[in-house]
């Protein structure tokens, strides 16, 4: 159909065994299948868990305009240290894929 699904887990209280993959990568996949959808985007970052269970390591664009401006600098030298950070882990995780 064209559509993406993106999946995203903030935490909850207290030890949940498994919600995480359960939330963020099992049932979007079932979900995606039952609706074929086109694709199932694990979240930012290019963390090996989420390698290891086939899903591509791609950078992500995150858009974030705060009013004050000295707290929109920060994030975006932030963001720019962030970006470097998971460009070397892609890189890291295809060379290794690699061999």
């Amino acid at each position: 159909k064209g559509l993406d699904l993106y999946g995203r887990y903030w935490g909850a209280e207290g030890d949940r065994p498994f919600l995480y993959f359960t939330l963020c990568f099992y049932r979007p996949i079932q979900h995606a299948l039952e609706r074929r959808l086109a694709r199932v985007h694990a979240g930012a970052g290019a963390t090996f868990h989420k390698y290891s269970r086939g899903f591509a390591p791609l950078p992500v664009t995150s858009m974030h305009r705060l009013a004050d401006a000295s707290l929109q600098a920060c994030i975006t030298a932030h963001a720019a240290v962030e970006a470097e950070d998971v460009a070397r882990t892609i890189r890291d995780l295809r060379a290794e894929a690699s061999t």
